[in-house]
């Protein structure tokens, strides 16, 4: 593992419970191992800036883009987490996130838009001086712009399901972990097409919070057959809490024995 201020990478060694009937990391853990890095990254400019930050705090991802190789990790394998702060202004920070194979090859990029927000008040304040200066950034006029997804608007879905949002869906922020919501996004799917196809490219914006115990609705279309790529969004009643869309490609199963 080592420590800069601005770029962190560490190993991590893949788990079977982060994987799924193939034997490869699961979408959701994707993401998941990106909050873990980003998690090492803040402790460890913590512990080599000195700086005191705001335990009422915490950052708050609005949006993400990402890149999948079609090959992805597999169980026991051993992987590289990096990441680093690319630009930030007032009230927006962007981050990078790198899954790579131990001798370099990129797995995954992915670039998430993060907020920071009052624990208490539950709302979004400015980002600190005093982080800017713990991770060495200088505040950038312009932001570069990450995909949006594409929305359902009218589209009738030919599937949606409902899911109780549970207890340990929250994480210590007291909110439902953003990587959560993949498998929800996701599901609807079917075991048939998440068994032959693999993800490529992911955009997604989380526009409201789900709160425990709300009960959501999850709808997908199938927005475009060449790239395939479908539409999905998640909603509770009139409200959409989040818009995702997803490019595929056909996989090649290696499902072990016995599964």
């Amino acid at each position: 593992m080592s420590i800069d201020l601005r770029h962190f990478q560490m190993k991590h060694k893949v788990t079977y419970f982060e994987c799924d009937q193939t034997g490869h990391l699961k979408l959701s853990m994707a993401f998941a191992l990106a909050i873990l890095v980003s998690e090492q990254h803040d402790e460890a400019v913590r512990q080599a800036s000195g700086a005191v930050l705001n335990s009422d705090q915490a950052w708050v991802v609005t949006n993400y883009q990402a890149k999948f190789a079609a090959q992805q990790p597999q169980n026991d394998e051993e992987i590289l987490l990096e990441t680093e702060y690319t630009s930030a202004n007032r009230f927006f920070a962007q981050r990078r996130y790198w899954i790579k194979r131990l001798d370099g090859q990129v797995y995954a990029t992915i670039d998430g838009l993060f907020v920071m927000i009052s624990l208490t008040k539950r709302k979004m304040v400015p980002i600190n001086a005093t982080n800017f200066r713990a991770y060495h950034l200088n505040p950038s006029t312009k932001m570069p712009k990450l995909a949006q997804p594409i929305e359902l608007g009218d589209q009738v879905p030919p599937s949606s399901s409902n899911y109780q949002v549970r207890y340990f869906d929250l994480d210590s922020n007291r909110h439902v972990n953003n990587a959560r919501y993949f498998d929800w996004l996701l599901d609807p799917l079917g075991a048939d097409f998440l068994m032959h196809h693999c993800v490529r490219t992911v955009a997604i914006r989380y526009r409201h919070e789900v709160r425990y115990p709300n009960t959501i609705n999850s709808q997908w279309v199938m927005a475009s057959e060449e790239p395939l790529t479908t539409a999905h969004q998640i909603a509770i009643g009139k409200t959409v809490n989040v818009n995702a869309s997803f490019t595929w490609d056909k996989k090649l199963l290696l499902v072990r024995l016995g599964l």
